[in-house]
């Protein structure tokens, strides 16, 4: 039997979520669209695609990011009405001080995913148009042109 290739933007909506949770293009799956944990590419170094779709993108992204910080905090309330309903002494300090942890490290640990992730949904709902697709090619055309190679290929590792 004989495996079909796949074809860049065909992926399913499962698929497609799923490589944004993992910091991939949704699109191609293709890794390396963050030059830091804050900063995305213009476009993604395996496909081409223009990574910030239009004036106020980013907006999805943010609110996935506050629900998942906001979810943290969620659970923490569930543990402490669960410890309080079974009689338990609560150190509220402690509770505070995880709470706060939350609140700040949570948002910062989701940003990166939660961008790809709205990328993603915004592919499902709104598939790239032609003009996209057409600019897509031609840049991946252009930094092939360049010999750009906007991903630095893997370091072998030294032995012992």
């Amino acid at each position: 039997m004989v495996r079909k290739a796949p074809v860049v933007g065909q992926a399913s909506p499962t698929r497609m979520v799923l490589r944004g949770a993992l910091k991939r293009c949704p699109r191609c799956g293709s890794g390396g669209l963050f030059t830091s944990w804050f900063t995305l590419r213009p476009r993604c170094p395996g496909c081409g695609l223009h990574i910030e779709r239009e004036e106020g993108f980013w907006l999805g992204g943010y609110v996935i990011n506050f629900a998942t910080g906001e979810a943290g905090i969620v659970v923490l309330l569930a543990v402490l009405i669960a410890e309080v309903a079974n009689g338990h002494h609560i150190n509220a300090a402690l509770f505070v001080s995880v709470g706060v942890v939350v609140a700040a490290v949570g948002p910062l640990l989701t940003f990166p995913p939660s961008r790809t992730v709205w990328l993603a949904i915004d592919l499902i709902m709104r598939p790239i148009s032609d003009d996209e697709r057409v600019a897509a090619q031609a840049a991946v055309a252009a930094a092939a042109i360049d010999d750009v190679n906007p991903v630095p290929p893997p370091t072998a590792v030294d032995g012992p």
